[in-house]
């Protein structure tokens, strides 16, 4: 065979190859990462403050947070999740997320409620 024709026939399977490479990488990167981002952002607050929530009332049964620190970094969690509602606007979140923060809010309500019924009982 001609070197020429080797060396053409090399470079059209190169570009070829390249191609299909492309046809898969490209996709992924003209994607939004801006929509995205801030959407899984959101979930994964909401996650964190939920487990914190979780976390703080397991610390409290076990006895290692006190019930004066624990009203305290209750507090803490609720107003940074007061922040974060003031920051996201409602109609940019998915309903699922809208009820997940339900879920917490009820979560938090009922912490307030059996906070209140120990201090009830002091």
């Amino acid at each position: 065979m001609n070197p020429f024709w080797t060396v053409s026939l090399f470079w059209i399977a190169a570009v070829v190859c390249v191609a299909i490479a492309l046809a898969f990488v490209l996709p992924a990167l003209l994607r939004s990462k801006a929509a995205a981002g801030k959407a899984s952002r959101r979930e994964v607050n909401i996650a964190v403050y939920r487990d914190q929530m979780k976390e703080l009332e397991a610390d409290r049964t076990n006895g290692l947070v006190s019930e004066e620190q624990f009203q305290i970094a209750k507090l803490e969690l609720e107003a940074r999740l007061a922040d974060l509602q003031k920051r996201l606007p409602a109609h940019s979140i998915p309903p699922a997320l809208i009820a997940e923060w339900d879920e917490l809010d009820e979560a938090l309500s009922e912490a307030r409620q059996r906070l209140e019924e120990l201090n009830k009982d002091n």
